[in-house]
């Protein structure tokens, strides 16, 4: 039998580090906190909860400004150790939906999925499988199955509005995470809708390119060369 076509599937967890620190901290429940990490000189907020969001905090911000923007917060350093041993408890539970699991911290996990699948009665059976596992161990997750590694991780990373509907089979599930299948051979036109705000680029390029009206992807390739 001639195997078919590579389908990986990301298993994104938007609010990993808020969930951990909630998990090592019940008393954070419903609380203002944020998660920060060193980078050089700087403290930068990479993760707030849902309440700390509603003052206006997001990741980027330095802790003196997240702290001047919500009063009484409450700044709590990254525990990488702890994320590492919690995503390797989760890569062993959901080995029983894919023989092959890799670790993709801090963004989730990553599973091959293409024999799998069948299992589930296709792809959306499967995601919809590792979503509610994800819930059944504390996390919100999303999930994106496309023909390769990088495609799957953009998809996922991106919110749910990024994409515009009727570029690809892609609904949300009723748990609230975001589940995005992408037909093989259709991974292109699907990374051309990525926002570039989504992507690791300097904030001045993306400025730069937004005043020439390019917010996708896909509108960079049509930009005139020289």
């Amino acid at each position: 039998m001639t195997p078919g076509p590579r389908r990986i599937a990301q298993l994104y967890l938007p609010d990993f580090r808020v969930e951990r620190w909630r998990a090592r901290r019940p008393e954070l429940a419903g609380s203002v906190f944020a998660v920060w990490e060193r980078r050089g000189p700087r403290e930068l907020v990479v993760a707030a909860s849902r309440e700390a969001r509603a003052c206006g905090l997001r990741p980027g911000m330095n802790v003196s400004e997240a702290r001047a923007i919500c009063r009484g917060l409450c700044a709590l350093e990254v525990a990488p150790e702890d994320e590492r041993r919690a995503l390797e408890a989760l890569a062993e539970v959901m080995g029983a939906f894919s023989p092959f699991v890799v670790l993709d911290g801090p963004h989730g996990l990553q599973l091959d999925v293409g024999a799998p699948a069948r299992r589930f009665g296709g792809e959306r059976g499967l995601a919809r499988a590792l979503i509610a596992e994800a819930a059944d161990q504390g996390y919100l997750a999303r999930v994106a199955v496309a023909g390769g590694a990088e495609i799957a991780r953009l998809l996922a990373m991106v919110g749910p509005d990024d994409v515009r509907a009727g570029r690809f089979d892609g609904f949300l599930d009723e748990d609230g995470g975001a589940l995005r299948l992408v037909p093989p051979g259709r991974d292109a036109e699907a990374l051309a809708e990525i926002p570039l705000e989504r992507l690791d680029l300097a904030p001045e390029l993306v400025r730069s390119l937004t005043l020439l009206g390019v917010r996708r992807l896909g509108e960079v390739a049509r930009l005139p060369r020289g």
